[in-house]
């Protein structure tokens, strides 16, 4: 096997180009920092160190990883860069991506890498207040004891994926299930609390589930006490809008 250390460049046998003036605005926003090509006979076996500030972190999209797998004739893997989570930010940050290995099994590449200088912020949603809005309940509540079931219609012009919702009572009530379209999602603990608190949906970005605009969904929810004649709100919220879309519903059971 040949084992080469290879200098910089797009048209290297590993080929680097690092993105001009990459920036991340919002959580929500992804950015794309740079790409590798494979430009050896074979597909090559990469592993790369990556360096990246604190509060970003790597895309679940990004092509390139601290390990992957590029063909010869494959387009430039994008190296994709999302925040982690919220609250931090910074200018100039620099990122540096150095390739410890690419292995064709009969070609080594060692050493390439290059660095650029990222400004990224994970406040907010791109510095917008939440939209407002959207959904509607359009049935009266139906009410069996501890569950209330009720229609929601998506007003807007946008699909909203629900994914976190708060139930408000005022009462120290829990919610032990919710379930909207037929999705359903029970707490790890046992129990939800219902005092207005951002309860996040298990399945993540993708949301417990979409609502097209148009769409009619029935949410059903299970309380631990009878529900009846009680009044809540509910707000459901799409955190992969830009900037996060809020719809609060009040409910009287």
């Amino acid at each position: 096997m040949t084992s080469i250390e290879t200098a910089e460049g797009s048209s290297a046998l590993v080929g680097l180009e690092a993105a001009e003036e990459p920036s991340i605005d919002g959580r929500q926003d992804e950015e794309t920092v740079g790409w590798v090509t494979n430009n050896m006979a074979n597909e090559a076996a990469i592993t790369a160190d990556i360096v990246l500030p604190e509060g970003v972190a790597i895309s679940d999209g990004s092509d390139v990883g601290p390990s992957f797998v590029l063909g010869p004739d494959e387009e430039p893997a994008a190296l994709v860069f999302e925040c982690d989570g919220g609250g931090s930010s910074g200018t100039d940050a620099t990122v540096t991506v150095t390739i410890e290995e690419a292995d064709t099994g009969s070609v080594r590449v060692e050493g390439a890498s290059f660095s650029t200088q990222l400004d990224y912020t994970c406040t907010g949603s791109g510095g917008s207040e939440p939209v407002s809005g959207e959904l509607e309940q359009t049935s009266d509540p139906q009410v069996d004891n501890e569950n209330v079931t009720f229609d929601v219609e998506n007003n807007g012009t946008d699909r909203f994926r629900v994914t976190q919702f708060a139930v408000d009572h005022g009462a120290s009530t829990e919610i032990t299930e919710i379930t909207i379209d037929g999705d359903t999602e029970t707490p790890d603990g046992g129990q939800w609390l219902t005092d207005g608190t951002d309860i996040d949906v298990s399945s993540g970005q993708s949301g417990l589930t979409s609502i097209d605009p148009g769409e009619t969904v029935t949410v059903a929810l299970k309380f631990d006490v009878e529900m009846n004649g009680e009044t809540f709100e509910i707000t459901f919220t799409d955190t992969q809008s830009n900037p996060d879309k809020t719809a609060t519903i009040s409910v009287t059971a």
